[in-house]
This record gives structure tokens, sequence and C-alpha cells, in this order.
């Protein structure tokens, strides 16, 4: 009969510890990560969360795996609205190619052919009219046969590289 007590106290006090001991913390299982704080708020990031799962209750649901934001970004705004269309055409050519660029605004465009050795053989530059389309023609008469690239730059930034291809 004292075991019979002893083993239901036992089991009383053991159930009731465990019970206190459950809650919710902020571990996540992950490859990787970061969190950092500023004077501005906190960041906190993960990659590669390899456990997911979803816990939910009458009044509250809660996706492990997954970042839980306390504040929510109302917007993204972009410091540079650079959208480029080039291209240079006929592709292959022989002694002549034609290169085709659009930018957003009025700007100076330097463009440079170089070998796949990296040697640059031609240099020049062109003004390019805002949202419209400016075609600049280039001589490759003294260019061999071989593939070559052509970089478009514009203020001081790579815009775009072209792979061309000379056959004469």
């Amino acid at each position: 009969m004292k075991l019979k007590i002893f083993l239901l106290f036992f089991f009383a006090v053991s159930i009731s510890l465990s019970l206190q001991s459950q809650t919710l913390s902020n571990k996540v299982v992950a490859s990787g990560g970061s969190y950092s704080t500023a004077a501005w708020g906190s960041l906190s990031a993960t990659v590669g969360e390899a456990v997911i799962s979803t816990l939910s209750s009458a009044n509250a649901k809660l996706s492990q795996g997954f970042q839980q934001p306390t504040s929510v970004a109302s917007g993204i705004t972009s410091s540079s609205s650079k959208v480029v269309i080039a291209s240079a055409y006929p592709n292959p050519a022989s002694n002549e190619i034609f290169l085709e660029v659009t930018l957003p605004t009025t700007a100076m465009v330097t463009y440079k052919v170089f070998d796949l050795n990296g040697k640059e053989l031609i240099t020049g530059n062109f003004t390019a009219d805002a949202l419209h389309t400016t075609i600049q023609k280039l001589n490759l008469e003294n260019a061999s046969n071989g593939m070559y690239l052509i970089s478009l730059f514009s203020n001081i930034e790579n815009i775009q590289n072209i792979k061309i291809q000379i056959n004469h």
C-alpha cells in the first residue's frame, strides 16, 4: 500500500514539474543566420531551416521554421531606376556591327570591345537619349575571326556586356 501511495505521489510530482517546464522559446534549427540590433530596431535572418512545423491552439498559431515578424515593412524603394536595353546585331557579324541602346535617362555611353584574352581592341562613346533607342555603328574590319565581348559603361558603371562573333 505504501508503495502505491509513493508511486502515485512520484507520478503526480513528475507530471506537475513537466507541465510547468513547457514554454515556447525563440529557437531555430538552421544551418546559418544572424541577428543584429541598431537604433532603428533589430534584424534577424536564418538560412536553411531544417525543421518546419505548425503549432496551434484556440487563439494562437505558431509556424515554426519561418521568421516571425514583429513589424512589417510598408514598402521598398530603389535608389536607381536603371532599366537598360542593349543589343548588338547582326551577330555573327562580318565587317560592322550595330549597338542598339535604350536608357531611362540621357547619358554618355562608353563602349569597349575586348577579345577573349582581355585585350581592348576598340573604344569609343556616344550619347544615348532618354527613353529613345540610340544606334551606334562599330567598324570591325580589322578584327580577326573569333569571339569578342562588348562592354557598355555609363557614369563609370558597367551597364551590360554583349558577346559577339566575327566571321569575315
